[in-house]
């Protein structure tokens, strides 16, 4: 039977293998821990869906893989049974990834961009009345603060 990695949770879709439990020949039960996973925000030991023999494992640890790939093989025999058969030697363990060693120094940091050249815009001119805005002839929302109606209040008489 396939081992797929399994997806912990709504939002999870990859994980890094951290530990193989069992290795290539060894007997699993099912529900026991075969391996070790970690994401993002979780930690996890992952059991096996069954009972029988790793017989494949494909995905090394310290790899990081998506949800659903197929991760290893548990076979149903049984230990009892490829006891009595001839022994084969187990395949020996994938070996790790290399990871491409860091470089020595980091690149100088790069030149700041030269200062940009001042715009051939001008920007408008403020106006008495502090507003910079353009007004069109037929503009007449705005009216100069001497044409605005102005609110007169009530005067009671005091009686």
């Amino acid at each position: 039977m396939d081992v797929t990695m399994p997806q912990l949770g709504e939002t999870i879709t990859e994980g890094t293998i951290t530990r193989w439990f069992k290795r290539v020949g060894e007997s699993v039960e099912e529900d026991e821990p075969l391996f070790e996973v970690s994401t993002d925000k979780v930690d996890s030991e992952v059991p096996s869906p069954v009972s029988g023999l790793v017989a494949e494992i494909l995905v090394a640890e310290g790899e990081t893989v998506s949800v659903g790939v197929r991760l290893a093989v548990v076979s149903a025999e049984t230990a009892e049974a490829v006891a009595a058969a001839p022994a084969e030697p187990p395949p020996p363990p994938s070996p790790r990834p290399r990871r491409a060693p860091a470089p020595a120094e980091p690149p100088p940091p790069a030149e700041p961009p030269p200062p940009r050249p001042p715009s051939p815009h001008r920007r408008p001119r403020r106006r008495k009345d502090g507003s910079s805005r353009r007004r069109s002839s037929g503009d007449s929302s705005r009216r100069p603060a001497s044409t605005r109606p102005r609110s007169v209040g009530v005067v009671q008489a005091g009686a």
